[in-house]
């Protein structure tokens, strides 16, 4: 699985972007460590594949390093990276670098604080099961999670290093953020997002925790010093700790773990979130040997987060997320704290919580318990409903908050100022503005709930949740209103009249019956003046449950109100104040006072400047049909008035002298009193009677007559109090009562309607809505809201709706019935609407409950949409349904699940494409390898044993002659099979070093032959020419190899004393215009979006950016271990000319081996793969081309005594631009020319 690179191969380089070249780079590379001259298929690839890794940080172990610099002569402008050179690194697994050496320079010594990168102590209590599952954590409702303006209320906890917060789902293969569709909608954390293996080995595993109190405060504190937000105060965090993971891999590597924690703190308004990687903690990157996933780039770590913002998303990734760097990036010092392997990150901050956190923190609270009072159902009552204050006007709407409060509740009632509809209750949630229960304090209304639940920033089911909490309630009849005043006169529950001129305490209303809550009210009446014969209320009281006993008292004087509690007299001033744990509210002034009790009852007086006692009871439904006493029976009919035993007596043909009587009967028992002080006596007392009116002056009649007209109430007043003013104040009040009892009883019409109407498109719906008046009226219908085309709606006993659907438009309906008094009610149903086609049914549970709402549709297998209306594409639903690298087909619907089948395994692999297993291709004749063979995942590589090369077939081993390059030998090398060994010419024997060779026959020192050998014949000397030099006469003379064959060098060839050098151009340059792309090159998109998007040009900065993404291939192509480091620098003269000179000569020092006479023999040791020697070390050059329009950056490497031209990246970029006088358009690309002129060094580099 190794082939020969193929011309078609090394085209894999081209680039389909077309951009203007405005700059000429050059890259190069310092003298280093020298590469081999044999590099396998697989490095050439991994050379060639530009990917999407990105540059890593530097290591703190820089010693002996190697450079490579990309700049622009003409602009000034470097960049410069630093590569350690230690031994090849084959897989990605990182190795922590090599301490330095006493002859390197110390590493220096950190100044940031060690225990930042620590772990923090993590319990193993709560761990993440084995599997590909990820458990939830409930994160407060009080409380919520921020996350650059969402508020998110789970945390799934992945053993792969990842947090998410809205899937809860395994995302195998790590992909940068920000970087794929399949990601985009995703919300999360990843510390280190790796391959990991499901199944983790004992010691191994992920583990969470919720943080305490004290770890909170550590973490508030740090955040208040560090980020300088004084106002956070962490209230929930989670801690997780992934603990010597192990990479995905057969068989499991548990010598390679990887350890890191992450802590996410927030107060409901801030969160931050912690990384931490301790020392040695990030072990690995992928899994051992994975060549497949390592070329194609997939798999590799990620670090940082992204908030789901598919349309404006925020993502971070760590430097070099997505390459084989990300271990030393994220565990460097090179950290946004400045702590090595400590992160900090900011994930939301403001200065007040979103409302949506608002509101659950505020639905999260307990909802006190209790009832408050229902509102009335128009705004015309609760005008006149003592129980109710106004409150607010807003949103077309009046509101009022009742009086009472129970259990700390309050309603609000809000009533429509819209026509039609005017004074129509409103409810919620489908009117979101409409009235609620809602808590009372510090004198107002407590509506920050609502505010925050059912803003247009917080989700509608919010709303919908608010008001089943707290709701608006269905309106109820107001209180029935009866009320007794002046020269008593009294007008029943049943709206009947009658005067009663009693003196002493009488029983007004209690319970008939002895179930239900007990209530009792009695009154005080006094002769209004001695001999009057009538009388007026002085003191009114009465209790309600355990409401304790309440007293209204005209006092001596007549000028203000006495009020006592349980007998006991009490001043509370001009304002309100609770009794009995809030069952009993009271209100005083000078000349008025009330007691509102629990059920809703209110007790009201009103004293006149005469010192008359005015008095009213608004008493609940609750008690209907269970009263009895002077204010009557509650049940409809004309039976008001019975004596206590109960025997009723008609008031229509009752006499008054029978009325005192049966009045006398409710007399109080002195043992039940109520009222405080003793009552007056009525020994002497002689009532008047209404049929016996008799005025004491006829001016006074005449006065009375124009005043009361005949008002009965009224002139009795005028004549027992010789004042017509009485007898005027006597009929206006009875006047305003009639006219709040009239409004009281006036109920708006009585709906019927469907409480939700679903509907699907194209179909038509009908439906009557009836209403009846209980009081009689005609009523009149009317249809209002945001109506489609296609709606009816007629007018006539009932209001008849017909509607045509024809879209899913949204909708809303509010009906209305008005009587033909004015009065409204208005009701608003759900419309659920249903768009489903016929791949999908509707699901109509699903509905939410506000106004109109669009039903989900469930979509047959295979169909997707909100209306299932597209044919899902399975392979976007399944991003990892194939084995990576492996296409994806998506099948029609019809097909049925999957829906998707894959392609082939790639080669190298077998299975069905969507599992793919790593075939071992040494198990098979060893791989047609003639010598060895190693398995690699995806691929395998014939290696060779020392002395051997591969040969260009990548299969064959054959012997390296090392006697035809540079070797040791004094004067003969011998080559071996695999080897090779020294000897000597005659008359010199080798040493012991099998190396050199010594005469038999020693010359004396000094002698005639120099630096050259010299041996004794016959008492002359005789002279050995050394290599590089050639006898002449009794002399040696230099050899030039460059007169034969060019030195065997492809360019340029340099004599030297003894010796020579080949040296080679700087690069290649090509001059053609328009460039026609061969068919089936690859196509490269990792081009940046800032070039690619308006300029039209690749400056310097990009090509640093394709260098610098790419540095996985460069570290290989160059043999070094890592790219540590990337830095832009501005070239000084001296260091443009050694660019340029380096880019230019390419000179390595090369000895050529002569063959020599004198056989010696030496077995050496060599490389076994990539066998070749390194005399010396060469520098390595990156070039491009001065042209607009074409670049090629290539990598020179000098190799024993030739040079290798590698081309790992190959731009081919075409651009043509035409102006015309309105505007600039680019015309579509004209590839015309092939690089035709390049295909001979394609050739001989596919010959290397």
């Amino acid at each position: 699985m190794a082939p020969v690179l193929s011309q078609h191969s090394l085209s894999m380089m081209l680039m389909s972007e077309v951009v203007e070249v405005t700059e000429s780079v050059s890259v190069f590379i310092t003298p280093g460590e020298v590469v081999s001259s044999s590099i396998s298929s697989s490095a050439m690839s991994s050379m060639m594949m530009l990917s999407s890794s990105k540059l890593m940080t530097q290591s703190s172990d820089e010693t002996a390093a190697t450079v490579i610099t990309l700049g622009s002569v003409s602009s000034s402008t470097m960049v410069s990276m630093t590569m350690p050179t230690s031994s090849i690194v084959a897989s990605s697994t990182v190795i922590p670098p090599t301490p330095p050496t006493t002859q390197q320079p110390p590493t220096p010594t950190p100044t940031t604080p060690p225990e930042s990168r620590q772990l923090r102590p993590f319990s193993k209590d709560n761990a993440v099961p084995s599997g590909r599952t990820c458990p939830s954590v409930d994160i407060p409702q009080t409380v919520g999670l921020p996350f650059h303006g969402r508020l998110y209320y789970k945390a799934y906890i992945c053993g792969n290093g990842i947090v998410s917060f809205n899937r809860n789902r395994w995302i195998k293969y790590p992909v940068p953020f920000g970087n794929s569709a399949d990601i985009a909608d995703l919300v999360a954390i990843a510390p280190f997002w790796s391959l990991v293996a499901p199944e983790q080995p004992n010691g191994s595993g992920t583990y969470w925790e919720k943080l305490s109190e004290q770890a909170l405060t550590t973490y508030t504190n740090e955040i208040q010093t560090t980020v300088q937000n004084q106002n956070f105060t962490a209230s929930w965090g989670l801690q997780v700790t992934w603990e010597n993971l192990v990479a995905h891999t057969t068989p499991v590597n548990t010598m390679m773990k990887n350890t890191f924690q992450i802590q996410i703190i927030t107060d409901g308004i801030s969160t931050y979130t912690l990384f931490r990687y301790p020392q040695n903690g990030i072990m690995w990157t992928l899994p051992n040997n994975d060549t497949y996933l390592s070329n194609l780039q997939i798999g590799l770590p990620v670090a940082g987060y992204t908030d789901g913002n598919v349309t404006s998303p925020t993502f971070q990734n760590i430097a070099q997320s997505g390459t084989t760097g990300i271990a030393s990036s994220v565990s460097g010092m090179n950290t946004n704290t400045a702590q090595r392997g400590y992160w900090r990150y900011t994930l939301a901050s403001g200065m007040k919580r979103l409302s949506e956190g608002s509101c659950r923190a505020f639905l999260a609270q307990t909802v006190p318990s209790g009832n408050p009072l229902r509102c009335p159902c128009s705004l015309g009552q609760v005008i006149v409903d003592r129980r109710f204050l106004f409150d607010a006007i807003a949103n077309n709407q009046i509101c009022y908050r009742s009086r009472f409060i129970r259990n700390g509740l309050r309603r609000r009632c809000c009533f429509s100022l819209t026509r039609p509809g005017f004074g129509a209750y409103q409810r919620g949630p489908r009117n979101s503005n409409a009235g609620y229960v809602t808590r009372f304090t510090a004198g107002r209304l407590d509506v920050t709930g609502h505010s925050y639940c059912c803003s247009a920033t917080t989700p509608t089911n919010l709303c919908i949740q608010f008001f089943s909490q707290y709701p608006s309630g269905n309106c109820r009849q107001a209180p029935n209103l009866v009320w007794f005043w002046g020269d008593p006169h009294f007008t029943t529950l049943d709206n009947q009249n009658y005067t009663f001129n009693g003196i002493g305490d009488f029983i007004l209303l209690r319970n008939r019956t002895a179930g239900g809550k007990r209530f009792e009210f009695h009154s005080r009446c006094d002769e209004i003046s001695p001999g009057a014969g009538a009388t007026v209320f002085k003191a009114i009281g009465g209790y309600e449950g355990n409401s304790g006993n309440v007293e209204f008292k005209a006092n001596s004087t007549g000028s203000r109100i006495d009020f006592y509690y349980n007998g006991q007299m009490q001043s509370i001033g001009n304002q309100s104040r609770s009794y009995a744990m809030d069952s009993l509210l009271i209100a005083v002034n000078d000349t008025s006072a009330s007691a509102e009790f629990e059920s809703g009852t209110i007790l009201q007086v009103a004293l006149r400047s005469d010192g008359i006692l005015d008095s009213s009871i608004s008493l609940s439904r609750d008690y209907y049909g269970n009263t009895e006493g002077l204010l009557g029976r509650w049940d409809g009919m004309a039976n008001d008035f019975t004596n206590l035993t109960g025997t009723e007596f008609p008031l229509a043909s009752i006499t008054p002298q029978q009325l005192h009587d049966v009045a006398n009967t409710w007399r109080v028992n002195p043992a039940s009193q109520i009222l405080v002080h003793p009552p007056p006596s009525d020994a002497n007392y002689k009532p008047k009677f209404v049929n016996n009116i008799t005025f004491s002056s006829p001016q006074l009649q005449t006065e009375a007559n124009n005043i009361c007209g005949s008002d009965l109430q009224c002139l009795f007043d005028a004549a027992v109090t010789n004042s017509s003013a009485i007898g005027s104040q006597t009929k206006v009040i009875g006047q305003n009562f009639t006219r709040e009892r009239k409004e009281l009883d006036h109920e708006p019409p009585m709906m019927t309607a469907p409480s939700s109407i679903n509907v699907t498109v194209g179909s038509v719906r009908s439906f009557e809505v009836t209403a009846t008046s209980p009081n009689g009226y005609a009523i009149n219908y009317t249809l209002i809201g945001n109506l489609p085309t296609g709606i009816t709606f007629s007018n006539g006993s009932s209001g008849r709706f017909n509607w045509t659907v024809a879209s899913a438009n949204p909708v809303s309906l509010t009906f209305i019935a008005t009587d033909s008094r004015g009065k409204s009610s208005s009701f608003t149903p759900v419309v659920n609407m249903c768009n489903c086609t016929s791949n999908g049914i509707c699901m109509w549970d699903s509905s939410a409950g506000q106004a109109f709402a669009i039903v989900p549709c469930q979509c047959s297998a295979g169909y997707t949409g909100s209306r299932c209306q597209s044919d899902i594409n399975a392979c976007v639903a399944n991003p990892e349904g194939c084995f990576p690298g492996v296409a994806c087909i998506d099948l029609p619907a019809s097909s049925g699940l999957p829906g998707y089948r894959c392609a082939a395994c790639p080669q190298g692999f077998s299975g069905n494409g969507s599992f793919c297993a790593d075939i071992d291709e040494c198990q098979v004749s060893q791989g047609n390898c003639s010598h060895g063979c190693t398995n690699n995942v995806g691929s395998y590589q014939c290696t060779c044993p020392n002395g051997y090369y591969l040969g260009m077939d990548g299969r064959t081993c054959q012997d390296i002659n090392e006697c035809n390059s540079a070797n040791d030998c004094q004067q003969i090398c011998q080559n071996i099979p695999g080897s090779y060994r020294c000897s000597c010419n005659p008359n010199y024997v080798l040493g012991a070093d099998n190396k050199t060779c010594t005469a038999t026959a020693a010359c004396p020192q000094p002698n005639n032959c120099s630096m050259h050998f010299c041996h004794m014949a016959n008492g002359t000397q005789i002279c050995t020419c050394r290599t590089g030099y050639m006898k002449t006469g009794d002399n040696c003379s230099d050899i030039n190899e460059c007169m034969m064959n060019n030195g065997g060098c492809s360019n340029g060839c340099n004599n030297t004393e003894g010796s020579y050098s080949c040296t080679c151009p700087s690069g290649v340059t090509l001059n053609q215009n328009n460039v026609q792309l061969a068919p089936g090159y690859p196509i490269y998109s990792g081009i940046p979006t800032a070039a690619r998007a308006t300029t039209y040009a690749l400056p310097g900065s990009v090509l640093v950016t394709i260098l610098s993404n790419n540095t996985l291939q460069v570290t290989n192509a160059v043999s070094a271990q890592q790219v540590m480091t990337i830095q832009q620098v501005t070239p000084t003269t001296m260091e443009t000319t050694t660019a340029t000179t380096m880019a230019t000569t390419m000179a390595t020092s090369r000895p050529t081996s002569r063959p020599t006479t004198m056989p010696t023999t030496r077995p050496t040791t060599m490389p076994t793969t990539m066998p070749t020697t390194r005399p010396t070390t060469a520098p390595a050059t990156i070039a491009t081309a001065p042209s607009n329009d074409n670049l090629i950056i290539g990598l020179t490497l000098g190799i024993g005594g030739s040079v290798v031209l590698i081309l790992f990246a190959f731009l081919g970029y075409y651009f043509k631009k035409s102006r015309s006088n309105a505007n600039r358009k680019h015309k579509p690309r004209d590839f015309t020319k092939l690089y035709g002129e390049k295909a001979q060094e394609l050739t001989k580099l596919n010959d290397l």
